[in-house]
């Protein structure tokens, strides 16, 4: 199964919202802590938006090409014709 935001929760680095990190790291507290997440967060921002793509790629599941305009994966166009809008996933819940 794969974790990710919605498209708008994406925009304009929604995804660096902590408040939505368990949608995209249900383990989160197990294998990876919050602290950790920021620690390395920072590092990225330090080193630079290919850094910082290839970070919220890794854990928060950002496609770079959507997401942060940095690039296109040429995956995108097939993923996106493929979606069924019968699977779903409330994620109101979330941002409260």
């Amino acid at each position: 199964m794969l974790y990710e935001l919605p498209e708008k929760m994406q925009r304009n680095d929604g995804w660096k919202d902590r408040r939505y990190s368990p949608i995209v790291n249900p383990n989160l507290n197990r294998s990876v802590d919050e602290e950790f997440l920021a620690r390395e967060q920072l590092k990225a921002e330090r080193e630079g938006m290919g850094q910082v793509a290839l970070f919220a790629s890794q854990h928060f599941n950002i496609e770079v090409g959507l997401a942060l305009r940095a690039g296109r994966w040429p995956g995108t166009e097939h993923w996106q014709r493929r979606t069924d809008p019968s699977l779903t996933l409330d994620v109101r819940a979330w941002a409260e």
